[in-house]
């Protein structure tokens, strides 16, 4: 029996482990999936957070990033994702996406699907914090020490692991969007 999810907050199970090289190749796999399910209204869908930057240590979560035509287009499909495997958390968020999970039986997050509408800027921090992460490898690695340094201390604490890496995220999307826009 597959475990239930944690709510968005509560401590959930996790690794950080270093750079698998056939994340891109589950991503792929995933994507396949996503266009099935989505299909005309899917606008796209791109390989985002760690596992879409080489050399970079982080959770072997693979994290996806979606455009529909509308986010309505998102939520006619709950019953094709969750049979899919995928969990529907609906936009808890609050910045009007739709997110979906997909975790094995001990509750660790394998896939993170964050779904928004083409009109949504959303999916280009995403794209220019990754395109920016590897670009600059003294950011990349700034941001692996923080992330081994947090989960050495903070393994069983998912919650302060992620606040932790909050302030660095913050600078590195603020540089990225800097960036992007003069590229």
């Amino acid at each position: 029996m597959k475990k239930k999810s944690p709510k968005p907050g509560q401590h959930r199970p996790f690794t950080v482990v270093e750079y698998n090289p056939n994340w891109p190749t589950i991503y792929e796999k995933y994507k396949k999936l996503i266009a099935g399910i989505f299909g005309e209204s899917l606008a796209e869908v791109v390989h985002i957070g760690s596992t879409s930057v080489p050399g970079m240590t982080g959770k072997p979560n693979i994290d996806i990033c979606a455009t529909v035509t509308h986010l309505n287009d998102a939520r006619k499909h709950y019953s094709e994702m969750k049979k899919a495997g995928f969990a529907c958390h609906g936009d808890y968020s609050g910045i009007n996406e739709e997110y979906f999970t997909i975790e094995n039986e001990s509750g660790e997050r394998l896939v993170s699907l964050h779904v928004f509408a083409v009109s949504s800027d959303a999916v280009n921090k995403y794209k220019n914090f990754r395109d920016y992460l590897i670009e600059f490898d003294d950011e990349r690695d700034k941001y692996i020490k923080l992330k081994r340094s947090l989960y050495s201390r903070y393994k069983d604490d998912y919650q302060k692991y992620d606040t932790g890496k909050k302030q660095l995220i913050d600078e590195i999307r603020e540089n990225a969007t800097e960036w992007a826009s003069k590229n």
